[in-house]
């Protein structure tokens, strides 16, 4: 799924799931976190680097894994979204 699809897909949602057990960098979860979902993923390195704490402690087999969810949405909205900003990525980029 790409583009406009991708982007109606995740504003429709409540959460976005990411059960990747090999991540390159992680474009989807930031592209959720962006538009304010929960992000629930696999502690694969790449997505524990971007997301840190924003990620964790979701256990995806338990019984009460829609309190967790909730949990994770009041923390979400504290992520430090500018922190992955395109213009400053290139800047900092081109200052190299």
């Amino acid at each position: 799924v790409e583009g406009n699809e991708k982007i109606s897909l995740i504003k429709s949602c409540d959460a976005v799931a990411i059960p990747s057990l090999y991540e390159g960098f992680g474009l989807t979860a930031l592209e959720a976190v962006a538009m304010d979902k929960v992000v629930i993923s696999s502690n694969q390195p790449a997505l524990k680097e971007i997301l840190g704490d924003y990620s964790k402690n979701i256990n995806l087999t338990s019984k009460n894994i829609y309190q967790q969810i909730k949990k994770k949405k009041k923390m979400m909205a504290t992520f430090p979204k500018d922190a992955y900003n395109w213009s400053k990525i290139a800047k900092m980029y081109l200052s190299l």
